[in-house]
């Protein structure tokens, strides 16, 4: 069964047409840093400040979802995939009520998938 992602709106337009520039972790949260080729556009940073599992593939090794499943590139969230189904079942559904939700960013290279309780916080950095 395919997966279906609906677009993030608030940060979608923003988002689009970027490449993965970095992911760090740490007690501040999950960050990651998209670019765009042309170096006069702001860096936006994706910080999730809760997040419980995230993973990151070049888009190479994603061709099955690229084909079968329905986002866009930049910003989308879903509520029902199969990454968040199996989040839950290794849990042993300790998590089913938490609100959980698996953004998808899918940037110009790479597809990176956060499971996070809350939305993500945009910020923008412009070069001086």
């Amino acid at each position: 069964m395919a997966d279906e992602f609906n677009v993030w709106e608030q940060g979608n337009s923003i988002a689009k047409d970027k490449y993965l520039d970095n992911i760090s972790y740490n007690d501040e949260g999950l960050t990651i840093t998209l670019k765009s080729i042309n170096e006069n556009d702001p860096i936006l940073k994706v910080t999730f400040k809760t997040h419980f599992s995230f993973r990151n593939t070049n888009e190479s090794f994603r061709i099955n979802s690229i084909y079968n499943d329905k986002f866009q590139n930049g910003i989308n969230y879903s509520t029902d995939t199969q990454y968040l189904r199996w989040i839950k079942e290794e849990t042993h559904s300790i998590y089913n009520e938490a609100g959980l939700v698996h953004y998808l960013i899918c940037s110009n290279d790479d597809i990176t998938d956060v499971i996070s309780s809350s939305a993500p916080v945009l910020t923008l950095v412009y070069s001086t």
